[in-house]
């Protein structure tokens, strides 16, 4: 697991959220704030996955 497993999780939570305060509660507005939470962390969720990816890679190479 990596560091931006979490943080993905996270991301389709507030996805789910956003669909309560939108649908559920009629909270237009509060729903689509929520909403746009997910790009940011799909985004830092890739971020972190990456720099972990990254880091196996150089390890990889040094062995040799």
């Amino acid at each position: 697991m990596s560091g931006g497993d979490p943080i993905a999780a996270l991301g389709a939570g507030s996805v789910l959220f956003a669909w309560y305060k939108f649908y559920v509660k009629g909270d237009k507005q509060g729903g689509i704030f929520v909403g746009l939470w997910a790009p940011t962390m799909f985004a830092a969720a890739g971020y972190l996955q990456q720099k972990d990816l990254v880091r196996k890679v150089r390890q990889g190479l040094s062995s040799f």
